[in-house]
């Protein structure tokens, strides 16, 4: 997987078709998967979905980043949370 460590920390870089760039900060404590609203806006996604009545979106395509969609039998059901 594309990654970058800034300040030792380890980032997953995704590069979509159109061309745009979206950097994941990773931890392996995880549990919480989340993207911010301005993110979802310049990507053009939309909060369509929904995880305890907290807006969420599918996981977004990255074919040339090779990056894992979570499993939809996790308890967030394979999407991002979307928040500010």
């Amino acid at each position: 997987m594309p990654a970058e460590f800034v300040n030792d920390q380890v980032f997953l870089v995704a590069h979509r078709n159109d061309g745009e760039t979206l950097r994941f900060f990773t931890d392996s404590g995880g549990g919480w998967n989340a993207i911010s609203e301005d993110a979802v806006a310049r990507l053009g996604l939309e909060a369509d979905e929904s995880i305890n009545e907290s807006p969420a979106i599918r996981f977004p395509e990255f074919p040339e980043a090779s990056i894992p969609r979570p499993p939809i039998d996790n308890p967030m059901e394979g999407k991002l949370f979307v928040v500010a």
